[in-house]
């Protein structure tokens, strides 16, 4: 429940961001505003959950987080209209996260056996997806009931996208944004396959081009059904990722470091999808939102591709069988 108020969250903010300003690089923008902090404080975060007692700092960003929240609720309220107010406290709420998810990241592996990380890696990343189908929904027909602006959806492209490419308003964005959280939905549902694959950090590649693959077809796509199905593959390919990327770290790092290293993958996790939306909106506002998913998409198969034939050892990696 509180994964689906955060995603209905992010959706308002997004939409406030827009309704002021009216520019796609200003919805990019929140990106920036979330990657300072993300990446100040993912490293450090890592630090502290290995220094302090896990359980009771999560308490405290927890606490963090819901006084944010609330404060946006209230901004809201008061209809403030205040740019500086909204990337400062979307700022904050991801400095809260980079403590936050570090210290929760190790609790898994001192309650289970190796063998059942991967499933508990994929029930977690359930979770996120969950949130993610089901908080766009809810926030774009709350819109829809209470809002008459059109395009007021959340990310720089998918307002654009919904508008000039499938000429859509709200609903159309918000299905966008839903298709990714169903697809990481049915991948996370059947992810129990995931956990017998043995050459993880080969799958592991194999799935970040499928998702740039998926962005591809996303900016070609002529039509709202195909796009929605190309990012329906976007989403469980990054289940399968995240998935596999957990499992890796978790099986590989000694407890003692597990936060650190966790402040690390959340770093990766969280701030590079903030960097990324902030890069699609300033290529957007030169070649169009589709040029710059198609764009985009390359770059990451090609990224993949790079990391295949530069670090040996990623696509090398391999978990040993339970008997040896």
């Amino acid at each position: 429940m509180s994964a689906i108020g955060t995603g209905m969250t992010g959706v308002a903010l997004a939409i406030q961001v827009w309704g002021i300003t009216g520019s796609s690089f200003a919805v990019g923008a929140i990106g920036l505003a979330t990657m300072v902090p993300t990446l100040a404080l993912g490293l450090l975060g890592g630090s502290i959950a290995d220094a302090v007692d896990r359980r009771r700092l999560v308490l405290a960003t927890s606490l963090g987080l819901t006084l944010v929240a609330a404060l946006l609720a209230v901004q809201a309220v008061l209809d403030l209209r205040q740019l500086w107010l909204l990337y400062l406290l979307a700022a904050a709420q991801s400095g809260l996260s980079a403590v936050d998810a570090p210290a929760r990241r190790t609790f898994a592996p001192r309650l289970l056996p190796p063998a059942l990380i991967p499933a508990a890696a994929a029930l977690t990343h359930l979770g996120w997806q969950v949130s993610a189908l089901v908080g766009p929904l809810v926030a774009g027909s709350l819109l829809a009931d209470l809002n008459a602006m059109v395009l007021a959806m959340p990310a720089a492209l998918f307002p654009a996208l919904a508008d000039a490419r499938f000429g859509g308003g709200e609903a159309t964005a918000a299905l966008l944004y839903a298709a990714i959280g169903l697809g990481g939905l049915v991948a996370g549902v059947l992810s129990g396959p995931l956990g017998r694959i043995r050459h993880q950090g080969a799958a592991m590649l194999v799935a970040v081009g499928a998702w740039g693959a998926a962005m591809v077809g996303l900016g070609v796509s002529p039509a709202l059904g195909l796009g929605v199905v190309c990012l329906v593959v976007a989403g469980a390919a990054d289940v399968v990722t995240v998935v596999l990327r957990g499992s890796i770290l978790q099986l590989t790092t000694p407890d003692a470091l597990r936060g650190r290293i966790g402040g690390v993958d959340f770093v990766v996790g969280a701030g590079g999808p903030q960097l990324g939306n902030a890069r699609a909106g300033a290529v957007a506002a030169v070649v169009g939102p589709a040029a710059s998913a198609a764009f985009g998409g390359v770059a990451c198969v090609l990224g993949a591709i790079g990391i295949a034939a530069a670090i040996p050892a990623v696509r090398r990696y391999r978990v040993e069988s339970e008997g040896g």
